[in-house]
C-alpha cells in the first residue's frame, strides 16, 4: 500500500514538471550510432522459449528513433507465432479453393517487414490432423512470399497429442500417416532453408524412432489369413536432411529437424 502510495505520489509530481527537450546525458540516444546498434545486437540477441513475438519487440516502441534503427535486426531474430484457428476465413472446406491457411496476420504484414522475418512457429490447435491439411498448408508456405530461416511445427491440440502418446502409437493411422507425411513425402521448399517438428509429447523412445528416427525402421503392417502381422522395414527418406536432436534423455524434448540440401551453410 505504501508502494502504491509513492508510486501516486512520483506521478502526480512528475505530472507538473515541465519537459525537458533535450534527453539527459546518459541516455541512449546521446550515444553514438554505431554504439547503439551494438546495444540493439545484445538487446535483440535471441528470443526466449518464455517470451511472446509481443514481448520481445517491444523495446521498439520506445522511440521512434529506436524504431526506425533496430526493426530490421529485431524482426529477422523474432519468432513470429501462428495458430491454426487463425488461418481460416470459413469454415474448412477441403473442396474449396478460397479456404486458405495462410490469411494469418503474419502476411499482412507490409512487404518491407515480411522481407525481414526470418523464423514461424505455427501451432497445430485443430482436433484433427489429416495429411490433405497438412498438404495444403506447406502449399501455401511453398508459394508464399516469405524466406525463412527456420519454420517450427508444433502439435498444441490435447485430443492428436494423446494418440502419439499412447503405448500403440506407431500403428495409429494419423500417427503413422503424419511420420511418413514429414519423413517422406514432404517436398523441399525452396523458401526455407530448415523446418522443426518438436517431439508431440511422446514418452516411449522406441515409438519415436520407429516413425521419425531416420536411422530406425518403421513399423509395416499387413494382414495374412485374416491376422494382421507387424514387421519393421527400412524407412523410405524424401529430399530433406533429416536428423533427430537429442540434448536430454527425455523423448518429449528431442526435435526432428529438415534442413534444406541447397540451402543449407
Amino acid at each position: 500500500m505504501d508502494l502504491a502510495i509513492g508510486v501516486a505520489v512520483a506521478g502526480y509530481y512528475y505530472l507538473w514538471t515541465p519537459p525537458n527537450a533535450q534527453p539527459p546525458p546518459d541516455t541512449l540516444l546521446r550515444v553514438p550510432p554505431e554504439v547503439r546498434l551494438r546495444v540493439y545486437d545484445y538487446l535483440f540477441d535471441e528470443q526466449d522459449a518464455t517470451q511472446s513475438t509481443s514481448q520481445f519487440l517491444r523495446p521498439l516502441l520506445t522511440c521512434r528513433l529506436i524504431y526506425t534503427e533496430a526493426w530490421p535486426m529485431a524482426f529477422s531474430r523474432a519468432d513470429f507465432h501462428c495458430h491454426t484457428p487463425e488461418f481460416y476465413n470459413r469454415r474448412f472446406d477441403m473442396n474449396s479453393s478460397v479456404a486458405n491457411f495462410m490469411t494469418t496476420k503474419i502476411l499482412r504484414l507490409p512487404s518491407v517487414k515480411l522481407d525481414r522475418v526470418r523464423n514461424v512457429t505455427i501451432s497445430w490447435r485443430r482436433g484433427q490432423l489429416s495429411v490433405e491439411e497438412l498438404r495444403r498448408l506447406f502449399r501455401e508456405l511453398q508459394y508464399s512470399p516469405v524466406q525463412l530461416d527456420r519454420l517450427t511445427f508444433k502439435i498444441k491440440h490435447m485430443n492428436v497429442l494423446a494418440q502419439f502418446g499412447c503405448k500403440n502409437a506407431p500403428l495409429s493411422p494419423t500417427v503413422r500417416d503424419f511420420a511418413l507425411y514429414v519423413t517422406w513425402e514432404l517436398p523441399l521448399l525452396d523458401n526455407i532453408k530448415k523446418i522443426v517438428f518438436p517431439s508431440p509429447d511422446m514418452e516411449a523412445k522406441r515409438n519415436y524412432q520407429h516413425l521419425f528416427a531416420p536411422d530406425k525402421p518403421r513399423i509395416s503392417t499387413s494382414a495374412i489369413g485374416g491376422y494382421t502381422t507387424f514387421e519393421p522395414v527400412p524407412k523410405k527418406l524424401g529430399d530433406w536432411q533429416y536428423k533427430v536432436l537429442r540434448e536430454e534423455p527425455s523423448v518429449k524434448t528431442w526435435i526432428l529437424e529438415l534442413t534444406h540440401p541447397g540451402l543449407a551453410k
